[in-house]
């Protein structure tokens, strides 16, 4: 019986041991391609399971709090993001291959979501899925699209209601 105890009390430490390694390393790895794509933030937090962000900004990224829930698939939250898409065209590609090794299945959502075309803003307060696919709502629009990278598609989609045109 006492075997037994001190068994199970040695593989749980190993366990949680092992969680908050994985957890640290993955931060670390998260964190890597953050400043890889330009992105800086003013603070980082993490529990068990849950790590997060605050005030992220990049040129065409501002981010209030940004959240990575770990499970199967690993799920990342935007909320009050505002995206330039001006700015997101210019983006380039940093090197890191993100298409190498191990690849975590991943979803992502926002929540009040702004696009915004230089000062203009298009669209504000979506909220929806990212990723994998595009499903964002706001009381006058949906925007939905898919990426197909195998068919050469890269994002195709449709908007449903009133944009301003950016000039």
């Amino acid at each position: 019986m006492k075997r037994a105890l001190i068994m199970t009390v040695a593989f749980l430490t190993l366990s949680a041991v092992g969680i908050i390694v994985g957890q640290l390393s993955l931060q670390q790895i998260i964190e890597q391609r953050l400043e890889a794509e330009g992105l800086s933030w003013d603070s980082s937090t993490g529990a068990l399971g849950t790590m997060q962000w605050d005030a992220v900004v990049g040129d065409a990224v501002e981010i209030d709090r940004l959240t990575v829930s770990l499970g199967w698939p690993i799920d990342v939250h935007l909320a009050g993001a505002t995206l330039d898409a001006k700015e997101l065209e210019q983006w380039r590609h940093t090197g890191s291959d993100g298409h190498q090794g191990w690849r975590p299945r991943w979803r992502a959502y926002a929540e009040e979501l702004s696009l915004r075309w230089g000062s203009e803003e298009l669209v504000a307060s979506l909220k929806g899925p990212l990723h994998p696919n595009i499903s964002l709502v706001n009381d006058d629009t949906t925007i939905q699209a898919a990426r197909n990278p195998r068919k050469g598609v890269m994002l195709a989609g449709r908007i449903s209601g009133q944009l301003p045109h950016p000039n």
